[in-house]
């Protein structure tokens, strides 16, 4: 991995977990919007509170948020988004301003490391922690051709939102059928193919995402098809966490857990530490600046722009 983030190839891609840590897991009307389950639970009671369920029995949906299985939530988020589309007014957009849209970095220590990392940094989740600690553009899944431009690096970086962000509900991956539409999206593909192929993934607070149809269609497909693969990806977890993600992991092949510590608090340190094993420099401020070590800082670099500076760093 080391040499993955020298060679600027490394992708990260933060989940649930990592905007938990990252916003200080903040509550709203005491549900923990941070976490897939949290928001859903804020969901259900803003559609309660405005009478979006009509007369509609509300038991299942009930017993889905407190199993809080991959498929209980997004039969759950199925429901809800049902229950917000088919009422006057736009009360999708509403519900996640008032809920995701209020998340708001307060470790900004983590999104510095992962801009330093890695040149690409990409989410699956709907909220712009990751923008607010960078500086960068958000970009949804749908932005087929800006997409393409970042990873052949023609223009500055930006967060990529597998799963959409919350300013565009109608994009947002979250019931059965905006599964089934990105799993049989062909760039969506094209690119999350690519992304295990030829890069090099490190994913931070994903614990759910390997369950989920998308990347569960993914994996399936080189556990099976390409056994032989000695390419690897990795994932983070705490150490009482590891023989579990090991389990999940092992028909993988290809996705290998690594411990960071006990605590969730001991992310932001082996992050740190893992930029500074590959020779890197954390920049705290947002720039458009990805990686540079110790050797390559030079005077003429305080006359350039951003933009420049990004570019010759990677032409290096």
């Amino acid at each position: 991995m080391l040499q993955s983030i020298r060679n600027h190839k490394l992708v990260a891609i933060t989940g649930v977990g990592f905007d938990r840590i990252a916003s200080g897991d903040l509550a709203v009307n005491g549900h923990k919007i941070a976490s897939w389950d949290g928001l859903l639970a804020h969901g259900y009671e803003y559609c309660k509170q405005n009478g979006l369920s009509g007369t509609e029995k509300t038991d299942v949906i009930e017993l889905q948020l407190k199993q809080k299985g991959t498929h209980d939530l997004i039969g759950a988020a199925q429901t809800i988004l049902r229950w917000l589309g088919n009422s006057p007014g736009n009360h999708t957009y509403i519900w996640l301003e008032s809920s995701v849209g209020k998340l708001q970095l307060v470790r900004p220590e983590l999104t510095a490391t992962l801009r330093t990392i890695s040149p690409i940094l990409a989410t699956l989740n709907y909220g712009t922690l990751l923008e607010q600690g960078t500086g960068y553009d958000s970009l949804h899944w749908k932005q087929y051709d800006l997409i393409a431009r970042v990873f052949r690096q023609e223009v500055p970086p930006r967060v990529l939102h597998l799963h959409g962000i919350w300013t565009e509900p109608a994009l947002l991956v979250l019931d059965y059928s905006s599964y089934r539409d990105v799993a049989t999206n062909v760039p969506m593909q094209v690119l999350m193919n690519n992304l295990f192929m030829y890069h090099r993934m490190l994913f931070v607070g994903c614990k759910g995402t390997f369950e989920d149809p998308n990347f569960h269609q993914i994996i399936g497909h080189y556990s099976q098809d390409l056994r032989d693969c000695s390419h690897c990806h990795y994932v983070l977890c705490r150490n009482a966490e590891i023989e579990e993600f090991h389990r999940l992991l092992e028909p993988t092949k290809m996705i290998k857990s690594i411990a960071y510590g006990d605590n969730y608090d001991d992310l932001p340190a082996f992050l740190h530490q893992l930029a500074t094993d590959a020779g890197c420099v954390v920049m705290n401020r947002p720039s458009a600046n990805q990686i540079i070590k110790p050797r390559e800082i030079e005077a003429s670099l305080n006359y350039k722009k951003p933009f420049d500076i990004w570019r010759m760093q990677w032409k290096r």
